[in-house]
């Protein structure tokens, strides 16, 4: 799984301890990447995360989408419960 960071949005720690992060855009970029990477919905969905080796905070796209409701993903579509001992 690749990470998409986000493209002008920059996040540093912070003090005093009561703020999470502290966080710096750059408009135009940051405006660029919201164009690029928004959802049917008009969402950019983005995480804040901390890196595993550092304190280095960053933003990432985070790109889950819900998985559609069809008949291959529903496994009660079929008859099976006629299988049930109860």
């Amino acid at each position: 799984m690749s990470i998409t960071f986000a493209k002008g949005l920059f996040c540093k720690t912070a003090s005093p301890d009561f703020v999470v992060c502290k966080l710096s855009i750059k408009v135009e970029d940051f405006i660029e990447f919201l164009n690029e990477n928004k959802n049917n919905a008009g969402y950019v969905n983005i995480d804040v995360l901390k890196s595993k080796s550092s304190d280095k905070i960053y933003g990432a796209l985070n790109e889950w989408k819900k998985k559609e409701n069809t008949e291959e993903n529903n496994n009660y579509a079929d008859d099976s419960f006629d299988s049930i001992p109860f």
